[in-house]
Order: structure tokens, then sequence, then C-alpha cells
């Protein structure tokens, strides 16, 4: 993809959601568990991905991404993942 201003403008935005989500979870739990920041990241990435095919595909491993109940199903498990790594002891 060729970099123009709406490219540099979201990869700016990008940018500043994953410093956030980082932050926002970060902290003691990442200085203990350095994977968590990937794991993270990775999620992140994941959303900003399903947010940009949503507008070219209705669904996504049987997810509607153009529903409130779809996005509504994919915030939960994150929610439940997120629970679920952070509750966990550092290895």
């Amino acid at each position: 993809m060729e970099r123009n201003e709406l490219t540099a403008l979201l990869e700016a935005e990008r940018e500043a959601w994953g410093e956030e989500a980082v932050q926002v979870l970060g902290g003691a739990d990442f200085a203990a568990r350095p994977h968590l920041q990937g794991v993270t990241l990775l999620l992140v990435a994941g959303v900003q991905y399903l947010l940009l095919r949503s507008r070219r595909i209705r669904t996504f491993g049987g997810v509607d991404l153009r529903s409130e109940a779809g996005w509504l199903q994919l915030k939960q498990a994150i929610r439940v993942l997120a629970r679920e790594t952070f509750a966990a002891a550092p290895p």
C-alpha cells in the first residue's frame, strides 16, 4: 500500500490506540510478563483488521461484523481472554 495522507492518519491513530492499550493494560503486569505486550498488540491489530474488513465483508468466522451483536460477541471474548490472561500468575 502506498503511503498517503489517509494512510499516515490511520497509522498515527493505530499507534495511539496501541499505546493506549499498553498503558491501560500494562504496568507491573508487563514488567513481570513482557509477552503480554505482544498479546495486547495482537488483539489491537486483530480488532483494527476486522474494523477495516467490515467495510467489505459482512461476516468473519461466523460473526456479523456489521451488527452490534457481532461486535458485542467479540468484546465479550476479549474481556474473557483479558481476565484469564491477566489473572494468571506470572511464569
